[in-house]
């Protein structure tokens, strides 16, 4: 807990998407589309309990994702920053 907060779990290290390209590519999958996840709708530390508070939590969301998606398609799709990536493939 800090400041009476409980941080979302982070991770040091995790799969790049051109990692989990390889890997599933590896194992037989043809069709891979890799892209940033949306983030998840609310406030789980409810510091926007007022009605100004929600609208600067929906439009800080907004600017990093904006931001991650800029960064992940300026990257040639190499950098991804969200909270997760959604993977889809196909396998024959």
């Amino acid at each position: 807990k800090i400041f009476g907060l409980y941080p979302s779990v982070l991770h040091l290290y995790s799969f790049t998407p051109k990692t989990i390209k390889r890997l599933l590519k590896d194992i037989g999958f043809t069709y891979i589309e890799i892209s940033n996840s949306l983030f998840t709708k609310g406030d789980p530390y409810k510091t926007g309990s007022s009605y100004l508070g929600k609208i600067v939590v929906v439009f800080v969301k907004f600017l990093i994702r904006l931001f991650s998606q800029a960064l992940y398609f300026i990257s040639f799709k190499r950098i991804s920053i969200a909270p997760s990536i959604i993977v889809y493939a196909r396998k024959n």
